[in-house]
C-alpha cells in the first residue's frame, strides 16, 4: 500500500534527485571550507572571511540550486549542467586532496569526504531514476 501511495504523490526518482541535492549541497560547503583552509586562512581576516562565506553562498544558488528548480520544470540543459559540476567538484576535492598532502597538512579528510560525497551525487545524476524524475517533469511541463 505504501509504495502505491508514495508513487501517486511522488514521481520516480524522487530519492535519486533528493540525494543528489543533498550531497552537492554538502559537497559545496566541504569545497568552500577546503578552499578557505587551503588559500584563504593565512591572510584572511574575520569580515572578510564573512564576506566570502556570503559569496559562497550566492554561488552555490546560481551552481545548483537554481538548476535543481528548473530540472523540476522540466529543462534538460539543468540535468546536463548538474551531471558536469559533480564531476567538476569531484576534480575539485581531489586536488584539494593533493595538495593537502603536499603541504603536510592535518587537513586531508574534509576533501575526502567531500570527493566522495560529490561522486555520489554524480552517481545519482547518471541513474537511470534520475532520468525518468527529469522524463518526468520534461513531459509535466510540455518540453
Amino acid at each position: 500500500i505504501m509504495r502505491d501511495l508514495s508513487s501517486i504523490f511522488f514521481p520516480p526518482g524522487t530519492v535519486q534527485f533528493l540525494v543528489a541535492v543533498m550531497c552537492m549541497t554538502l559537497s559545496h560547503v566541504g569545497l568552500t571550507v577546503t578552499v578557505y583552509e587551503l588559500l584563504l586562512m593565512e591572510w584572511a581576516e574575520g569580515a572578510v572571511t564573512s564576506l566570502h562565506m556570503l559569496v559562497a553562498g550566492a554561488v552555490a544558488v546560481f551552481l545548483f540550486f537554481h538548476p535543481s528548480f528548473m530540472v523540476t520544470r522540466g529543462k534538460r540543459w539543468a540535468h546536463e549542467f548538474l551531471k558536469d559540476l559533480s564531476l567538476v567538484y569531484s576534480g575539485l576535492f581531489l586536488v584539494a586532496f593533493c595538495a593537502a598532502l603536499i603541504r603536510y597538512q592535518q587537513f586531508w579528510q574534509l576533501p575526502v569526504v567531500g570527493l566522495a560525497l560529490a561522486v555520489v551525487a554524480a552517481a545519482m545524476y547518471r541513474s537511470k531514476g534520475f532520468g525518468r524524475f527529469c522524463k518526468h517533469f520534461e513531459l509535466l511541463w510540455g518540453r
